[in-house]
């Protein structure tokens, strides 16, 4: 019964921000049906292996998908997402090498060349991070 105040006081703390979640907010997601898989992508498996940590979401109504990942150690990682349309889980590429389905990478803004691990990392702290990309789409024809 002594402790009983203590329990009490701990129950009433607010809880810290969980370690190593990552949230990314993806914008201007289309309608376009198929899912929008989200993913973490390490030095190890970046465009050559599964990603430690993916997420396959419909895509939203009103052009804003969250994705959440929980215990992501501290590191660098690529943000990655495509809006896999035709169901084969994978970026789809049409003529000329150029992306038929939306996509977004992290520090796309920057690219000049192809992307590698090196030019689109981001830093994940210990205490998780929060990230928002645009998603880009090729032109209708």
């Amino acid at each position: 019964m002594r402790y009983l105040p203590l329990l009490l006081a701990l129950s009433a703390t607010p809880a810290a921000a969980e370690d190593g979640r990552v949230d990314v907010v993806l914008t201007g997601v289309e309608a376009r049906g198929g899912k929008v898989l989200v993913a973490l992508f390490d030095e190890k498996t970046f465009m050559r292996a599964m990603p430690p940590f993916t997420v396959e979401l419909d895509p939203p109504a009103d052009g804003t998908l969250r994705a959440s990942f929980s215990n992501v150690p501290a590191g660098d990682y690529v943000v990655n997402a495509i809006h896999d349309e035709n169901g084969d889980m994978k970026l789809g590429m049409g003529a000329g090498g150029m992306p038929s389905e939306g996509y977004s990478l992290s520090r796309a803004e920057a690219l000049r060349a192809m992307p590698t691990f090196a030019t689109t990392k981001v830093a994940v702290p210990a205490a998780g991070a929060r990230f928002e990309q645009k998603m880009v789409y090729p032109a209708k024809r």
